[in-house]
């Protein structure tokens, strides 16, 4: 679960808005009642000519024993870190 990371594709035009440590909520197409927090953790390098992106890695924060390797995931990158007010307004 340690090295367990997100890979998503960033358009080359939404790059700019995108950095290091940056909060972001995933959500995997597998658990979707169950919204984990995550951070930008690396953006690679390189980019991808024939879809006019590059990759970013994500790292999750939030853990659960039920994530495994390759499953499909979708991220939003934010601009603050979601706390547990904002997460369940509704828990005090």
């Amino acid at each position: 679960m340690e090295s367990l990371q997100v890979q998503a594709d960033v358009s080359e035009s939404s790059l700019s808005r995108v950095k290091i440590g940056q909060p972001c909520e995933i959500q995997l197409d597998a658990l979707p009642d169950r919204r984990l927090r995550g951070a930008v953790h690396i953006v690679v390098p390189t980019g991808d000519r024939s879809k006019a992106a590059v990759m970013v890695k994500i790292r999750f924060i939030d853990r659960d024993l039920r994530i495994l390797p390759e499953m499909s995931a979708k991220v939003s990158f934010l601009s603050r870190p979601i706390t547990r007010w904002t997460r369940d307004p509704g828990r005090r």
